[in-house]
């Protein structure tokens, strides 16, 4: 990750965290980061300091589109473990992720 240019910028987590519980949350650009910043609860809860959508948008337009995949296949690997453990939990989604059992269970974590 960039280091803040100016050294008084917002640590690469503060941009990590809210794009992490975004593509959680089902969010698919940089403008559902709001629907974050503006949960008042949440951001107390989990300490969060989010950047503006701007500076959040010049931070991973620095970071550029091969920075940015990497998350992805976090992504990935985390819904893989939640679907196993919720397998062996007896609980059932209607996801493509379960339905394709051999890449669930093949899958290198």
């Amino acid at each position: 990750m960039p280091a803040p240019g100016s050294k008084r910028g917002y640590s690469p987590s503060a941009y990590i965290a809210p794009l992490m519980l975004m593509m959680l949350g089902g969010g698919s650009c940089i403008e559902h980061i709001r629907e974050i910043k503006n949960d008042t609860a949440l951001t107390k809860l989990l300490n969060l300091n989010i950047p503006s959508l701007s500076t959040f948008g010049d931070w991973s337009r620095r970071l550029g589109r091969k920075g940015l995949k990497p998350f992805s296949s976090i992504m990935d690997k985390i819904a893989i473990n939640v679907l196993r453990l919720d397998k062996k939990r007896g609980i059932h989604h209607s996801c493509g992720l379960h339905d394709n059992k051999k890449r669930i269970n093949s899958m290198p974590l």
